[in-house]
């Protein structure tokens, strides 16, 4: 029985390549219903079985191979357990019904980095709005991906995040903090001399968010050597508390 190169999963309107290994030159090799011989073959993937023949010189003919050929593009819907949150929330976002997925891409889209998992259908990404003014909203892209590399995108739903509310001006004050240097060169340092762990969120003047972390008791460094030059704002909070600080790079 003749052995063959090529893959035998494929993505759709994906072509696949065949072709006869160590070929006998005494043989002629004939692809499925093709009537001309050829040591390589071509063939849009889908679900079927291509029969490889072997014809010798005297144009006796037999099936020497069945090569069964079939479809791996991943499936699946996406869904989320809420719509709209307050700042600083989770959303639980689940892959139904999945099929061929071995590899998922969740981009939130709300300046996070792109999340990579292998076989995980579940997921909980906690959004942040630095805004006290306008509410945002953040629509996902996750890609599923195959093990031959076809792609999906699933688009979620639109997740509104609500403005920060702070519910007395004289709330803007108990933090005791100390960002330095001001201006900076490649990072900064916070003293969160408050006992406790706080939230930070660094934006540009535009509201996009650069960097988002937490704040241990103690001095904290937050390198933002890539960073463009400019003028930023950093929102420091707990439960009860909000402070905004302009900071510069240089």
């Amino acid at each position: 029985m003749p052995e063959y190169n090529g893959k035998i999963k494929g993505c759709s309107n994906e072509n696949l390549q065949f072709s006869v290994k160590n070929p006998d030159q005494t043989i002629s090799y004939i692809w499925d219903n093709n009537s001309s011989a050829s040591n390589t073959f071509t063939t849009l993937a889908g679900n079927k079985t291509i029969k490889l023949y072997a014809k010798n010189f005297l144009g006796c003919k037999s099936v020497d191979n069945n090569i069964v050929v079939s479809l791996d593009d991943p499936s699946g819907t996406l869904s989320v357990d809420k719509n709209e949150i307050t700042n600083s929330s989770d959303v639980k976002y689940t892959i139904n019904n999945p099929v061929n997925v071995s590899i998922v891409n969740w981009n939130f889209n709300d300046g996070s980095d792109v999340m990579t998992t292998n076989n995980v259908n579940t997921l909980i990404h906690r959004f942040y709005n630095p805004s006290t003014i306008n509410d945002v909203e953040y629509q996902s892209n996750i890609e599923l991906i195959s093990n031959s590399n076809c792609k999906l995108i699933l688009n979620s739903a639109k997740i509104k995040v609500l403005k920060r509310v702070v519910n007395s001006i004289n709330n803007i004050s108990k933090l005791d903090l100390s960002i330095y240097p001001n201006p900076f060169t490649e990072y900064i340092s916070v003293d969160n001399k408050l006992g406790e762990k706080l939230n930070y969120i660094i934006t540009d003047m535009s509201g996009k968010i650069i960097s988002i972390g937490s704040l241990d008791p103690g001095t904290n460094t937050i390198n933002l050597y890539d960073l463009s030059k400019g003028i930023y704002n950093i929102s420091i909070n707990n439960s009860e508390t909000i402070e905004s600080y302009k900071i510069i790079k240089e």
